[in-house]
């Protein structure tokens, strides 16, 4: 059932947020409702249908994981739905399947969505949030030390920042954005990137709400993001952050970033204890990668570049180098107080600022 497939996004549910873990079916009248909740996200879904008894509205809170994997087996044009004191009875063909309660619905009541007043629809930019989702949230933290970065920062001016303060890693893109500067929880990339062509978005107070109309259902769902000047929140400090991302105009190494990650796998293989330590080197001629089992050298081209000496987390670095899918990148040495502090990877579509290990 493509409805379930579009609301459910599987990567949302979480054991931490017990609503994500269900789905409240409605039947009501000629209309199948569905609601649904994730972090930050309120969904509904809206089927076409037709109702033969003249009772009213019958409810059931069940399992959304295997709801949705039961409709995905069923091959008939048509199903039933039976509600029943222990749950739901889907009828399809010859077969049913029981498919329990998993609260009384007195215990838990999900949020449905607010559309009141909605105009100024857009369309959203799928293939960007899809950019931002497979590209940057590698880098995302998962330390609530610092929690303001556990969140994506989207920029109105274009700028969408993802790193992690503890691991001195950040990444921007300009692939997508929204209306006002706003902080997302994860949850929300991952809504954005499974969206199907044509859904729309439009602002609703502080939260927007994506839109998707086909013949066979509707979808609204309405997402909460977080504001650095709520309280709690915190600063994510993006022009600090932009400022230490800043290309120079000139010293950039060129390298193939495929080359360089086979040669990052192949050390990888050879190293022992929980946290790896890499070496880059770079003279007039090569960069080098070595530490205490391999080394490897990569003939760079002959242009004035800068040379440095620097030790960098190989579970930072192999996933940063991996997110680079041109030809080639270039490397710049990032600089505090003329000190080589890390590393700046720069392509026309991604840059990424990575601090070397003491």
């Amino acid at each position: 059932m493509s409805a379930l497939n579009l609301g459910i996004v599987n990567s949302n549910i979480s054991k931490f947020f017990q609503k994500s873990n269900v789905a409240q079916v409605t039947a009501c009248g000629n209309e199948l409702r569905v609601n649904l909740e994730a972090s930050r996200i309120v969904t509904e879904l809206r089927l076409k249908g037709s109702n033969d008894t003249s009772e009213g509205e019958a409810t059931a809170i069940v399992d959304c994981s295997v709801l949705k994997t039961l409709m995905g087996t069923i091959e008939t044009s048509e199903v039933t739905l039976e509600f029943t004191d222990t749950g739901i009875i889907v009828h399809a063909g010859r077969s049913k399947f029981n498919l329990p309660k998993m609260l009384e619905d007195v215990d838990v009541d999900l949020n449905r969505p607010k559309m009141e007043g909605l105009e100024d629809f857009a369309e959203v930019s799928k293939t960007g949030w899809i950019y931002v989702r497979d590209h940057q949230m590698y880098a995302i933290a998962l330390s609530f030390t610092h929690a303001v970065y556990t969140r994506v920062y989207v920029g109105e001016d274009g700028n969408v920042i993802v790193g992690d303060f503890d691991n001195s890693i950040f990444t921007v893109s300009q692939k997508a954005k929204l209306q006002s500067t706003c902080l997302l929880a994860h949850t929300v990339i991952n809504l954005f990137a499974s969206l199907p062509d044509g859904a729309k978005i439009a602002p609703n107070g502080t939260s927007y709400v994506i839109a998707v109309t086909t013949d066979g259902f509707d979808m609204y769902s309405q997402f909460e993001p977080y504001y650095e000047s709520d309280p709690g929140t915190g600063s994510y400090n993006a022009d600090m952050i932009m400022g230490l991302m800043q290309v120079p105009t000139s010293g950039e190494i060129v390298v193939s970033p495929a080359g360089v990650l086979k040669l990052l796998r192949q050390a990888s293989l050879l190293i022992n204890g929980s946290r790896a330590v890499i070496t880059m080197e770079v003279t007039d001629k090569e960069m080098i990668l070595h530490d205490q089992h391999t080394e490897s050298r990569i003939t760079l081209p002959d242009a004035p570049h800068a040379h440095f000496k620097l030790d960098f987390d190989m579970s930072l670095l192999m996933p940063a180098i991996s997110k680079y899918e041109e030809e080639t990148v270039k490397i710049y040495p990032a600089m505090a107080e003329d000190e080589v502090v890390g590393i700046i990877l720069h392509s026309d579509d991604l840059t990424t600022v990575l601090a070397g290990v003491e």
